[in-house]
Order: structure tokens, then C-alpha cells, then sequence
């Protein structure tokens, strides 16, 4: 996938060595495993090439199936479905697929998946685009207690 085609806007730090900005976000979505098995999560930070979804047990199982804790960081492809504003909707759908990079467990009963980007229809290109180019920023600002930049 080409990332060139998405906004660059700033990072969330100046120390920032990620090749594209991360931005925290707060957006509910679907993900589903190959298998079709799907599970609520959450998107806590995204980026033009890749997102980080949290969740509980039920969500890892759902991305990892066949749990092994060795298998952890194993690349397992998702569909991942959400909604973001835009300068045209409200609510905004995007498809995309994914692949897991990472799973981490917070807390108990609570896990972090980091997830690459793998592809996406150009609708949905669209819409994440038109996201991080008009919205992201003043959402992560939002998250971390900050004022929304102008």
C-alpha cells in the first residue's frame, strides 16, 4: 500500500520515529479473523499505515484463536470495520485489512493489538485520508486534555 497519498500532519511528540504520525483516537469498531468470527473493539492511536485496537479477552481470542502465548506476535490478517467524521459525513464509513504486529496485555482482562495496514478500497482510502488530514490532530489534542489546534 502507498502511504504517500495520505496527509502528513504533526506528531504527537518532536522524538517521533514512526514513518508516519500516530494519533490517538477513541473509535469503536468490528474486527473480524479469517475464520469470519468477529468482536467489539476500540481503536486507541492510528496512522496512514496502521492502528492500534484495544479490547478484552474476548477480542484477543477473537484476532488469536488458537492462543499459544509464542504465537502472540504472530502476523494474523483482520477485516476491521469503523467510522470516522469527514468534511462530508458525520460518520464516514472504512473497510480495511490488516495484519497484527504486536498483542500486549494492560491489565487483566484488557489487551493492545497493534495492526500494519495490509489494504484498502480506495472509498475507504478516501475517508481515512480526509480523517487525518482534517480531524486526527483535534481529536488526539482532545484525548490528551489539550486545546484542539486551530
Amino acid at each position: 500500500m502507498n502511504n504517500s497519498k495520505f496527509p502528513k500532519g504533526p506528531g504527537q511528540s518532536g522524538i517521533e520515529q514512526r514513518r508516519e504520525p500516530r494519533y490517538k483516537t477513541r473509535l469503536a469498531c468490528m474486527v473480524k479473523n479469517a475464520s469470519g468470527d468477529s468482536c467489539p473493539g476500540l481503536i486507541t492511536n492510528l496512522s496512514s499505515g496502521g492502528f492500534q485496537v484495544a479490547g478484552n479477552f474476548q477480542l484477543m481470542r477473537t484476532v488469536f484463536p488458537h492462543f499459544k502465548r509464542a504465537a502472540l506476535n504472530d502476523a494474523i490478517k483482520l477485516s476491521v470495520d469503523f467510522r470516522v467524521p469527514t468534511t462530508d459525513k458525520v460518520a464516514a464509513s472504512v473497510h480495511l485489512l490488516s495484519q497484527s504486529v504486536y498483542c500486549r496485555r494492560v491489565r487483566g482482562d484488557w489487551f493492545h493489538i497493534g495492526c500494519q495496514l495490509v489494504e484498502l478500497d480506495v472509498e475507504s482510502e478516501k475517508v481515512l485520508s480526509n480523517f487525518i488530514q482534517h480531524f486526527a490532530a483535534q481529536h488526539s489534542a482532545v484525548l490528551n486534555g489539550l486545546r484542539p489546534p486551530r
